[in-house]
C-alpha cells in the first residue's frame, strides 16, 4: 500500500549507483573537464624544453678550452679571406668556402674573436637540433622533441662550440629537407612553391659548406620530387 514517490525513487537510485543519499544534500555541481594545452601553449613548453637543455652548459661552453686545431682554422682562415687570401691558393682549405664567408661576415661585422666564432657555432648546432626536430614532427611532439634531444647530446658535447662547416653543412640540409618536405604538404601551388624553392636553397648552400654531402643531399632531392608535378 506504500506508495512511491519521485523523492523516494532518486533516493533508492542513487543508493544502487553507490552514491551519498542524502536528501537535504545539495545537488553535485557538474565536474568540469579538464582544459587542454593549445597547439600554442605545447610548441612553447617544447621549445622551452629544447632551449634549456641548451642553456645549461652554455656558460662552461662559451669558457671552456676548444679543440686547439679545428677551432684555430676558424679563427684563422676567415681572417685571412678578409685580408684578401683565397682558401686553396694562400693556404690549405679542403673543404667548400661557404663555413669561412659565413664566419668572415661575422668577424667583418663584429670583429675576429673566440667569442663571435662559438656564437656562430652554437647557431649551428641549433640549426641541426631544429633540423631533427622539425622532421620527427611528422611523427607527432612526442616523438620529435626526444629526438631533437638525443641529437643535442650526440653533436653538443664532442665538439663543444666550434663552427665546423661539417656542422653548418648538416643543420642547412635537415632544415632544406624539412622545409622542402613541409611545401608538399600545402594545398596552395604557389606557397607550396615558395617552400620547396626555400628548401632547395638551403641544400644548396649546405654543399658550400661540404661538397661531400652531395650524396645525401642528391638522396634528400629524389624523395622530396617524387609525386611533384613539374612546376
Amino acid at each position: 500500500s506504500h506508495r512511491w514517490t519521485t523523492r523516494d525513487v532518486s533516493i533508492v537510485s542513487a543508493q544502487v549507483a553507490g552514491e551519498r543519499a542524502d536528501p537535504q544534500a545539495p545537488a553535485a555541481p557538474a565536474t568540469r573537464r579538464r582544459r587542454r594545452l593549445t597547439p600554442r601553449q605545447r610548441n612553447a613548453i617544447v621549445f622551452g624544453v629544447i632551449a634549456l637543455a641548451f642553456l645549461i652548459p652554455l656558460r662552461g661552453l662559451l669558457r671552456s678550452q676548444g679543440p686547439p686545431m679545428e677551432e684555430g682554422f676558424m679563427l684563422v682562415f676567415p681572417e685571412r679571406l678578409l685580408n684578401g687570401d683565397l682558401p686553396n691558393r694562400d693556404f690549405l682549405h679542403l673543404y667548400g668556402p661557404g663555413s669561412l664567408w659565413v664566419l668572415a661576415g661575422v668577424f667583418k661585422v663584429f670583429g675576429t674573436s673566440l667569442t663571435a666564432e662559438r656564437l656562430v657555432a652554437l647557431l649551428q648546432q641549433i640549426g641541426v637540433v631544429m633540423g631533427v626536430y622539425a622532421l620527427a614532427r611528422h611523427w607527432g611532439r612526442t616523438v620529435a622533441l626526444p629526438c631533437a634531444l638525443i641529437s643535442l647530446v650526440i653533436i653538443v658535447p664532442p665538439i663543444g662550440l666550434t663552427a665546423l662547416g661539417w656542422v653548418g653543412a648538416v643543420a642547412l640540409g635537415l632544415l632544406g629537407m624539412a622545409v622542402a618536405l613541409d611545401g608538399r604538404r600545402i594545398s596552395d601551388p604557389r606557397r607550396a612553391g615558395r617552400y620547396v624553392l626555400l628548401g632547395g636553397v638551403l641544400l644548396g648552400f649546405a654543399l658550400l659548406y661540404r661538397l661531400d654531402l652531395i650524396l645525401a643531399v642528391g638522396l634528400a632531392v629524389l624523395v622530396m620530387l617524387r609525386g611533384l608535378d613539374r612546376a
